[in-house]
């Protein structure tokens, strides 16, 4: 008892001197374990679920960029150049796959976890500990941890950027610095939602700085004195600017590019003002959004715990996890304020909080209610691992799921099995022709990436014979298909994704009889 009170006393004087108390009950393999767990709930059956509509898109542009040899940086795209360019590599060494497709990004939420437990440098053993496993199964960050999405290349270099912050504050250090230009030059590669970031990681700083003014606490430690060198800078500035050039100029094949660096939040901050499908009025509470919070209820219990810690014991927190809480805080703010919304950015507000989290069990731990704190962890963690099963192995593409959001069908594997199994059969198949006529068809550009001729002509114009080897519609066009074929055809309804209504696929059945059995085809066809 006596050991708790002083690491206790201790953490309140010197924040980065608790942080160095050793926690002997703590194995060494514990990181491991929870890098194991991590890697179960992101690589088991990664391909279950079916590519997801920006997924589809994402793929389309390498495939793009695969034929023209460096990728286009559009400004509209709202994404940096970086996830292409490594899905690129990806795709190229493991073939055009959904593991191909989404193991970069498995492999950047991983980073994630092994950066989580490395905050304990800063906010001791057990912190560190309880944030690493708080990433490592959350459903948000593994449901969107296991598909191809910039997401979590944001989160990764945005607690990159924190780590050298409080690295260069706690030491000084060389390693910090590299970790501040890292962080800083992966998000501009990453997303432009990085603004948002990096306004409250400003806003928290004055915050942080105004509150040492006025209010006189002696658990303040001051910046420690740059140990790298005015060499060291210029060092790791190059290679900063040059990442910035070589990939928004294309690999130096596309020079304009250059300049959405800055044209690009022109149109961002049109897409984040305007009113649309993405805008969430129903957690809406007078002039206060509280979206990103029933999102919380719903899935992240210690995402909750967190903000309850920044919130509600801002003035008697460290004056390290202080500027943490208040970081969090305003990125929840500003997200809030902005009527865009899309489900996925939840990662990127939540992960200061998982930290806050840590921070708060590891503080109660040391009182006098340690069996407390330990079931409360036990719920906490119990109900997240049960919801991320759930999300992420059997419901995830259940438009009740919050988190599902214009997400495919698993009944896509109407339309894609007849097909794959028929290239299995005789690989000459590829060049079946296909006709996708639909007003949102992704992601079946990418998905049917290897078929020679499959085109997407614009729903509404028929001709007078529309056969073809396959025919995808909308049901509300089917008629219209269906009196202009003359040969026959099996007939097979299906969902692509949620928005959309019912789509059917005509299965030409001359071709495609044996993958129905050789039954009868449900279009006879006309003489």
């Amino acid at each position: 008892m006596e050991h708790g009170a002083s690491d206790l006393k201790l953490s309140k004087q010197n924040a980065f001197a608790a942080s160095s108390a050793p926690f002997l009950h703590w194995p060494r393999w514990t990181p491991w374990v929870i890098l194991l767990v991590a890697a179960f709930f992101r690589l088991a059956w990664l391909d279950v679920k079916p590519a997801h509509f920006d997924e589809g898109i994402n793929g389309f542009f390498v495939d793009r960029m695969t034929r023209q040899g460096f990728y286009h940086y559009d400004p509209t795209n709202y994404h940096g150049p970086l996830h292409f360019y490594v899905q690129f590599v990806a795709q190229t060494l493991g073939g055009r796959n959904l593991w191909a497709l989404r193991l970069p990004v498995v492999l950047a939420g991983l980073g994630t976890v092994w950066l989580a437990w490395g905050y304990r440098r800063f906010f001791g053993d057990r912190a560190g500990a309880i944030f690493a496993a708080g990433l490592a199964v959350s459903p948000g960050f593994v449901f969107y941890g296991r598909y191809a999405i910039h997401e979590t290349w944001l989160v990764l270099f945005l607690m990159l950027l924190l780590w050298g912050v409080l690295e260069l504050w706690r030491a000084g250090s060389r390693s910090g610095l590299a970790a501040v230009l890292i962080g800083v030059t992966g998000c501009v590669l990453t997303k432009e939602t990085y603004l948002i970031h990096w306004i409250g990681l400003a806003l928290a700083f004055a915050v942080w700085k105004a509150w040492g003014l006025v209010v006189k606490t002696s658990d303040t430690v001051p910046w420690a004195k740059p140990v790298w060198t005015r060499v060291d800078a210029i060092q790791l500035g190059t290679w900063s600017a040059f990442a910035l050039v070589f990939f928004y100029s294309g690999n130096f094949f596309d020079w304009p590019g250059l300049k959405g660096l800055v044209t690009t939040f022109e149109a961002w901050m049109h897409t984040g003002l305007k009113t649309g499908d993405h805008v969430k009025t129903a957690q809406q509470w007078g002039p206060v959004n509280y979206y990103w919070l029933y999102l919380a209820w719903l899935y992240e219990p210690l995402m909750l715990a967190g903000v309850f810690l920044g919130v509600c014991s801002l003035g008697k927190l460290p004056s390290q996890v202080r500027f943490f809480a208040l970081y969090g805080l305003a990125c929840l703010c500003g997200y809030s304020l902005i009527d865009y919304k899309t489900p996925w950015c939840m990662v990127s507000l939540a992960w200061p909080f998982y930290l806050l989290a840590g921070v708060l069990l590891d503080r109660c731990w040391r009182g006098k209610t340690v069996w407390l704190v330990a079931g409360a962890g036990v719920v906490l963690f119990s109900f997240t691992i049960a919801r991320s099963i759930h999300l992420n192995f059997f419901d995830y593409d259940d438009d009740r799921e919050e988190y599902v959001y214009v997400q495919t069908s698993r009944e896509l594997e109407r339309l894609t099995g007849p097909i794959a199994s028929l290239i299995k059969r005789d690989p000459a198949m590829l060049q079946i022709r296909g006709r996708v006529v639909l007003s949102s068809y992704h992601p079946l550009p990418w998905i049917f990436g290897d078929l020679r001729g499959v085109s997407y002509p614009k729903p509404g114009s028929f001709s007078e014979n529309e056969d073809a080897d396959f025919i995808v519609c909308s049901r509300q066009n089917a008629s219209g298909f269906e009196a202009r074929l003359k040969e026959a055809y099996y007939r097979v309804p299906f969902r692509l994704r949620s928005g959309m209504e019912s789509c059917v696929v005509y299965f030409n059945a001359q071709i495609f009889e044996p993958e129905f059995d050789f039954r009868e085809p449900d279009l006879p066809g006309r003489e």
